[in-house]
């Protein structure tokens, strides 16, 4: 009986975990979006107007509000986006940058943000951009090779390194670990980031945890 039930119940936890996990990643992406575009919504059902009482209430009920800022929201950064690919969009964006850029601790945030942004679109760094870190020791974790730098004391060339939390990886932790310490993968980005958020659920088959010999001469 007991080995009977254990088994069904693994299973049914098995079963269950993928659909949890996925329904957690959407929740809090959907949800960040509802927050963006919830006080357009606020503001729509304030202003709607005396003749518009119905649709006031109906836009505060929470199973209208939540889908509408989603909606909204997408909108949003839909037009944005098609601005960006405008002379007249960059130009704005320009000047925004500019105004950001004069304001003394949003400039570094913003900074920051933006070159992190560039780090994971752009081409890998050496050739490896997802790698592999001890933290801590005898262990590795999945990181994103953001830049390469130099002590200028010793000449050794240094990793600047982002390692993700699981299953959200927009937090995580910022280290520096000597070069011969990293070990390069063959992932890619969207890989590595399935690999974080589904907890090494949708992990690869093979993945190198040596470094290689060329690396540590």
């Amino acid at each position: 009986m007991l080995p009977h039930f254990r088994r069904n119940f693994v299973t049914g936890l098995v079963t269950v975990v993928p659909l949890v996990i996925t329904w957690a990643v959407f929740e809090f992406v959907l949800g960040h979006l509802a927050k963006f575009g919830d006080p357009l919504v606020q503001w729509l059902a304030h202003y709607a107007g005396p003749n518009a009482q119905g649709m006031s209430l109906l836009l505060l009920e929470p199973q209208v509000q939540w889908p509408l800022a989603i909606l909204i929201t997408v909108g949003i950064l839909y037009v944005l986006g098609l601005m960006m690919s405008y002379m007249i969009g960059r130009r704005i964006f320009a000047g925004v940058e500019h105004l950001l850029g004069k304001l003394p601790i949003v400039a570094k945030v913003y900074h920051s943000a933006k070159q992190l942004v560039k780090a994971m679109q752009g081409p890998p760094v050496e050739g490896k951009q997802i790698v592999l870190v001890e933290f801590p020791r005898g262990m590795k974790v999945i990181a994103v090779l953001t830049q390469v730098i130099n002590d200028p004391e010793t000449h050794e060339l240094l990793a600047i390194v982002y390692i993700p939390t699981s299953p959200q990886p927009i937090t995580g932790l910022l280290v520096t670990v000597p070069m011969d310490r990293v070990t390069p993968t063959d992932l890619t980005f969207a890989e590595a980031m399935s690999f974080v958020v589904s907890i090494g659920a949708l992990g690869p088959d093979t993945l190198a945890f040596s470094v290689p010999s060329a690396s540590k001469r």
